[in-house]
């Protein structure tokens, strides 16, 4: 019978000096192909991290989502660089406009996303319709802008008829509230070609939790030219 051979035998062992060129490549290839490919593809994802965030990324200083309202390509870029100029944004700075989130329940997706930034804070400031502003007051995402605007800049939008008037939601405990600003005869917002339903008013509304209060009456002033 032949013998078994010992499962513990020991394999010749191999120095890797004595091996010429070809076979030392070979060798590294065979044992350590594996551990190249992870370590390179580890530095491929830190160096693009490093990149990313520290070269190209840029924070964003003042978020605007549209429901129903739309900007032509065109016109969002002039906005957004309008806007970084009046608010002196630095250069990892930034405006967003954003137009791909809607209340309409029936596109699950995008009214999944609107409810997902408001609640994560990532909005300042909503750009709709007189009939959105209202929608969007009763499901508590605006603030009463007598609360959210500076006294001055209040004044001013009341005393000049631009504040509309809508309903808290009942968790805030219903009523009548300052919910947004009628901005559709601006000769500021009229440049940039707002589309909207036919027959709606274009309205601002400040976000309830946005994070950025200076830059979103900076932004309204911009649009009302005060």
């Amino acid at each position: 019978m032949e013998k078994r051979p010992d499962r513990y035998e020991r394999i010749p062992h191999t120095n890797f000096r004595d091996l010429d060129r070809k076979g030392k490549i070979q060798f590294i290839l065979d044992y350590y192909l594996l551990h190249i490919i992870g370590v390179g593809v580890a530095l491929t994802v830190l160096i693009t991290a490093v990149v990313y965030y520290g070269f190209t990324r840029k924070t964003p200083m003042l978020y605007l989502l549209a429901t129903d309202v739309t900007l032509e390509e065109a016109g969002q870029e002039q906005l957004t660089r309008d806007l970084a100029e009046v608010l002196a944004l630095g250069r990892r700075q930034s405006v967003v406009w954003d137009q791909d989130a809607t209340l309409d329940p029936s596109d699950y997706e995008r009214s999944l996303r609107l409810y997902t930034l408001v609640g994560a804070g990532a909005v300042d400031a909503f750009l709709c319709s007189g009939t959105q502003a209202q929608d969007l007051s009763v499901m508590g995402a605006t603030a009463d802008l007598q609360e959210a605007l500076d006294g001055d800049l209040y004044s001013v939008l009341e005393s000049a008829g631009w504040i509309v008037m809508g309903t808290l939601s009942e968790e805030d405990g219903g009523g009548a509230c300052a919910m947004a600003i009628d901005v559709t005869d601006s000769p500021v917002a009229a440049r940039y070609g707002f589309s909207l339903p036919e027959g709606e008013r274009l309205c601002v509304c400040v976000c309830v939790n946005g994070e950025h209060g200076e830059q979103t009456q900076a932004f309204i002033r911009f649009l009302l030219s005060l």
